[in-house]
């Protein structure tokens, strides 16, 4: 058995006097290859350089008045350097306009903020005053650059120079005993570590701590009945 494949390719015959009632059949019974076709050409004419009827004669056209010297059409011209893929993604094809000219941006903290309290703010700068926000991020950056420096040359060697210790003694230097013991979170303020414990059930009340329970009362704790 053997089956004739040839009339398969291509969109199915429409039939003349085909109904054309209803989207779907209008979908189906109208022949679309012309309108195909027509913004197909011009998707291609997007691409490689713009649409040809909305460009000008003299952007099409040249007239060549002086001529090419022969000993110039010798020389091989060098390759230009094209843009990456990538990149030429981005800026979008020859000939095609932006589909969105106005778009969208966010604003930055500075032009989202009041103008008078730009100016409040900026006046109290002025004159010494600074938020406590502000102070905060201050110390964090002397912190940080102070912590920076002290381990610049450590980073730089990335491995130890000094060896004032018994490499095979069990017991670890006293140096090395106290980065373990010191708190990862030591550069946190006071106010942010008991925030973050009081959201984690590790935070103890002042009180608390300095509370003594032997000295709650003077009365003998309550004795449990004999259980005969």
């Amino acid at each position: 058995m053997t089956l004739n494949m040839a009339g398969s390719t291509g969109p199915p015959k429409i039939k003349k006097n085909a109904s054309r009632k209803g989207k779907k059949n209008w979908r189906k019974n109208i022949d679309m290859t012309e309108v195909e076709e027509s913004l197909e050409e011009k998707r291609l004419e997007e691409r490689t350089g713009g649409i040809l009827e909305e460009k000008k004669d003299s952007e099409i056209f040249l007239l060549d008045t002086g001529g090419v010297d022969p000993e110039e059409r010798k020389k091989k011209k060098k390759r230009e350097i094209r843009p990456l893929k990538c990149h030429a993604i981005l800026s979008g094809l020859p000939g095609v306009p932006d589909p969105k000219p106005i778009r969208n941006r966010t604003r930055t903290v500075e032009e989202r903020m009041n103008p008078v309290v730009k100016r409040k703010l900026k006046s109290m700068a002025e004159s010494g005053i600074l938020s406590k926000k502000m102070t905060g991020a201050l110390q964090h950056r002397a912190n940080h650059l102070a912590k920076k420096k002290s381990t610049e040359q450590e980073r730089q060697t990335r491995r130890r120079t000094k060896f004032d210790f018994d490499l095979w003694d069990q017991d670890q230097p006293e140096t090395e005993k106290q980065e373990e013991n010191k708190d990862e979170n030591d550069w946190l303020d006071k106010e942010t570590k008991t925030h973050t414990e009081v959201w984690t059930s590790k935070h103890i009340p002042k009180e608390a701590k300095l509370r003594n329970e032997k000295s709650q009362s003077l009365l003998p704790a309550v004795e449990v009945p004999h259980p005969g």
